[in-house]
């Protein structure tokens, strides 16, 4: 089980080139007068609500995140507004990654639903059938691939991305599991399944779970 896996906090460092995000200023004006913000570019994204009929459950994913889990060991050691602040930051970080105290890896696992970044020339609808086939192992017919519909910075507050996440729901059966799942390369994704009957109650108790799962099931 993830909470007896140990974290080793290796090595933190400034991201100067990402492969996902770009951080950049932004300055506009509105009537004239100047403004600036921060902003990040985001590939836009799919998210998919998965149902099995033959069992009548949800399908969800289970992963390590480790945004989550830094956030986290910041937030529960009152350093998350101080290491914000640039002068500071090294400082605290190296300071509680030597720490002994580290949290659980428990604190960084997250149940989502299936997604993926819109990072090629494709459809979202053709990304969205690739993610439930590479994460959950499910091979979705098209006709049963519907779409929800689209909003602009689902996966976080529009003050900071401005990207677009297209959410589907997929209805599926046992006999579409041509594959274990999983994910690809380091993503170690572990498959979960929830009760129709039980989902309400999942919702309600279950910790570390994204707004977009909340929003999807309503």
């Amino acid at each position: 089980m993830e909470s007896n896996k140990k974290i080793e906090c290796v090595l933190t460092e400034e991201l100067n080139e990402a492969k996902y995000q770009h951080p950049l200023r932004f300055n506009y004006k509105i009537n004239g007068i100047m403004n600036t913000w921060e902003v990040m570019l985001y590939y836009d994204c799919v998210e998919i609500l998965i149902f099995n009929i033959t069992r009548n459950v949800f399908i969800f994913v289970k992963q390590f995140r480790p945004p989550v889990y830094l956030n986290k060991l910041l937030r529960e050691n009152n350093l998350l507004s101080e290491c914000l602040k640039k002068i500071e930051r090294k400082y605290y970080l190296k300071d509680l990654l030597n720490d002994k105290t580290i949290l659980p890896a428990s604190h960084g696992y997250t149940i989502e639903l299936c997604a993926g970044l819109i990072d090629r020339k494709d459809t979202a609808l053709n990304i969205a059938n690739a993610e439930v086939f590479e994460e959950v192992g499910y091979s979705v017919k098209t006709k049963n691939m519907h779409k929800i519909n689209t909003y602009v910075g689902f996966r976080s507050c529009t003050g900071l991305l401005g990207n677009e996440t297209s959410i589907y729901f997929a209805v599926v059966e046992d006999c579409d599991k041509t594959s274990p799942g999983g994910g690809i390369g380091n993503e170690n994704i572990e498959i979960i399944e929830v009760a129709e009957t039980e989902m309400e109650n999942f919702i309600k108790c279950t910790p570390n779970i994204p707004n977009v799962l909340h929003f999807s099931y309503m």
